[in-house]
C-alpha cells in the first residue's frame, strides 16, 4: 500500500522532508501534504492542506495559498472549501479528509459528485463497520493524534484575555480535571483552535486486519511531534511496514474505535 504524510505544521514538514531526503527516502512517500510545500519536493509528491474552518471572505486567501504553492492537489476539510474548489474553471485533484464524512456508499458517491478523487476513512468506524462499507480507494489513517475538537472560542485569549496572532500556528496545553494534558493548536489566519487527543492513534499492530480492509493508502499524521520524532517514525514505518517494532516508537497510544466503535 502506498503511504502519506501529513503535517499540520509547515515548518515542521521542511524539517522533516531534509531529514528523509538525506536518507533517500522520500520517493517511498506518495504524498506528502503540508500547508506549504517543503522545498525540494516535487509537486506531484504535495498536497495543500488545507484549514478546519472557512470563514466568510476567506476566498482570497485559500486562493492565494493555492497558488502561492502551484498546488495541483488539495485537501479539502469542509464542504464549504469543497463548494469553492468547486468554482474553479479548472478543478484540481482533490482529496477530502476523515471529517469530511464519508460513511457509507451513499455518502462516497455524493463526495464523488463533488470531484472528491480521494476519500478518508471516517475515524469512528470500528473493523466490522469498515469492512461493511468498503475501503477501496480510500485513504486509512493509521497514526496520529486525532482531533477532538474545533473551537471558535480561542483559549490563549479566554485564559490571557490577549490574542497571539502574530504566533500563528503555536502549540499549548489545557489540562483536564485528571491531569491529563491536551496539545491545542492555534489557526489564527481563519481564527479557531484545534484540541487533538492526549495520545496518538496507533495501527501498527493491526497489520492483518488493514490488509484485509484493503485501502488504497495509509497515512501518518504529525502535529507535536518533532521532526527528529517524524523522520524516525516515518522511517521505521517505511522499512518495517505495520510491525509491533514501530510501534516501541510510542510510549503511549490509541486504538480509537478501530476496535470498539462509537455506539
Amino acid at each position: 500500500m502506498d503511504t502519506d504524510v501529513l503535517f499540520e505544521s509547515a515548518e515542521s514538514a521542511e524539517k522533516t522532508f531534509k531529514l528523509l531526503e538525506k536518507k533517500g527516502i522520500v520517493d517511498n512517500i506518495r504524498y506528502f501534504i503540508s500547508p506549504a510545500r517543503p522545498e525540494g519536493l516535487d509537486r506531484e509528491s504535495f498536497v495543500l492542506l488545507l484549514p478546519y474552518v472557512m470563514r466568510a471572505g476567506n476566498e482570497s486567501r485559500i486562493k492565494a495559498m493555492i497558488e502561492r504553492e502551484k498546488a495541483d492537489k488539495i485537501m479539502v476539510r469542509n464542504l464549504e472549501e469543497l463548494g469553492y474548489l468547486n468554482t474553479f474553471e479548472s478543478i484540481p485533484y482533490i482529496i477530502s479528509d476523515s471529517c469530511l464524512y464519508s460513511f457509507n456508499d451513499l455518502s462516497r458517491e455524493a463526495l464523488r459528485g463533488l470531484n472528491v478523487s480521494e476519500d478518508t476513512l471516517p475515524l469512528e468506524l470500528n473493523f466490522s463497520e469498515l469492512k461493511r462499507r468498503g475501503c477501496r480507494g480510500s485513504v486509512m489513517v493509521i497514526y496520529g493524534r486525532s482531533p477532538m475538537m474545533v473551537s471558535a472560542q480561542c483559549t490563549y485569549k479566554t485564559a490571557s484575555g490577549n490574542c497571539r496572532k502574530e504566533e500563528a500556528g503555536f502549540f499549548g496545553h489545557i489540562t483536564d480535571r485528571k491531569g491529563v494534558r491536551f496539545p491545542v493548536r492555534a489557526e489564527c489566519g481563519s481564527c479557531y483552535n484545534v484540541i487533538y487527543n492526549s495520545v496518538p492513534l496507533s495501527l501498527f499492530k493491526e497489520v492483518g486486519d488493514i490488509e484485509k480492509l484493503g485501502p488504497s493508502a495509509l497515512r501518518l499524521d504529525f502535529t507535536t511531534e518533532s521532526p527528529a520524532e517524524a523522520a524516525l517514525i516515518i522511517e521505521r514505518f517505511l522499512s518495517d511496514g505495520l510491525s509491533e517494532g514501530s510501534e516501541k516508537l510510542i510510549p503511549s497510544y490509541t486504538k480509537g474505535h478501530f476496535r470498539k466503535g462509537v455506539i
